[in-house]
């Protein structure tokens, strides 16, 4: 009801291998039936251009969120926009799509040592910016996190992210 999908996030492997992609997601579809989405993000961000993208344009997939900055929150791909992904060996514009992850609590949290405020603050600014040109913004919060020992003061950002953002793109 509320558009949420259930994408794949292949394990460390899996990036450049495509026959253990495939296996992969195969066994994820069939475990969850017809629920999974031919989208998703590589584990730990780990990407190698154009062989993960090539990987996922060859199994299927729809779109991708890995790249990011896992150190820093904010635009790697200088955009909050998706666009589709070029492979530069072949010289050939791919199916795939890849919308940009902006924001993820552990570049915060474990890179950047934020506290909650300054986190807060951070992905107010990074949302202003999606609002400003009309993207979107892609969040990703590790599930663990809101039960991980030391991180409890940052639990009540994600819901103030997420109404902060319901209410700037009204």
């Amino acid at each position: 009801e509320r558009k949420h999908h259930i994408g794949f996030h292949p394990s460390y492997e899996l990036s450049t291998n495509l026959e253990l992609f495939k296996v992969g997601f195969k066994n994820l579809k069939d475990e969850i039936k017809d629920d999974l989405s031919p989208i998703g993000r590589q584990h730990f961000l780990r990407f190698e251009v154009p062989f993960t993208w090539r990987v996922w344009e060859e199994a299927g997939m729809e779109w991708d969120s890995t790249l990011a900055y896992a150190g820093q929150n904010g635009f790697r791909c200088g955009t909050c926009l998706p666009f589709s992904v070029f492979d530069i060996l072949t010289r050939q514009k791919l199916k795939l799509k890849e919308r940009p992850l902006l924001f993820m609590e552990q570049s915060s949290i474990f890179y950047q040592k934020s506290t909650a405020v300054e986190m807060l603050e951070e992905a107010k600014f990074i949302m202003n910016q999606v609002k400003k040109y009309d993207g979107e913004f892609v969040l990703l919060w590790h599930n663990s996190n809101f039960k991980t020992d030391g991180y409890e003061s940052y639990a009540s950002v994600y819901d103030e992210i997420l109404s902060y953002y319901a209410k700037i793109v009204e």
